[in-house]
């Protein structure tokens, strides 16, 4: 029978990891994207029983999970440099690796808090879409650096949720796509 997704099971269906090592720019204890493909928990042996690890409301195919996976993959980087590229720093907007690509990590921190795990679905899109007006205020001021980075900030107050966590055609799913 179907289930929501645990906050667990949501925070794993992102692929994000602390990395322990330092590698190019990427410094120890920031988080950075994880390789390719699903958890080995998170895949589906028997296309009518629910996996282990969940990431998604329903019993899906591995190809598709495998699909979600990497859309999920790919909206984090896109994030990812909108939030480091256009984050203020000195009055400077030139993105430099490794001076301030913890600002994302920081984020991700912020959202993991048990204030923010505490907010509904419909609360976090509510905070989401104030932040994005705000963002978009500035970007009619013509401030388009400061609202790249502020939308970025603003798509992850939506965290750990993602359309796939929601049965199709509910309330919480609709809302998440808007944004």
């Amino acid at each position: 029978m179907a289930r929501f997704l645990t906050i667990e099971e949501l925070w794993a269906s992102w692929p994000m990891e602390k990395n322990p090592d330092r590698e190019l720019w990427k410094y120890k204890g920031e988080y950075m994207l994880k390789p390719r493909g699903l958890p080995e928990d998170a895949r589906v042996k028997d296309k009518h029983v629910y996996p282990s690890q969940r990431t998604d409301y329903d019993v899906t195919d591995p190809i598709r999970l495998e699909w979600r996976q990497e859309r999920r993959r790919e909206k984090l980087n896109v994030v990812t440099v909108v939030v480091v590229s256009f984050a203020p720093r000195d009055g400077s907007y030139i993105p430099w690796p490794g001076l301030q690509h913890d600002v994302f990590s920081k984020l991700w921190e912020e959202a993991h808090l048990d204030n923010h795990e505490s907010l509904t679905v419909s609360q976090k899109v509510e905070l989401a879409v104030a932040m994005k007006e705000e963002a978009n205020c500035t970007f009619r001021r013509g401030d388009w650096k400061t609202a790249w980075h502020e939308y970025g900030r603003a798509w992850m107050q939506l965290l750990p949720y993602h359309i796939d966590a929601f049965p199709a055609g509910s309330e919480e799913r609709n809302s998440l796509a808007e944004m």
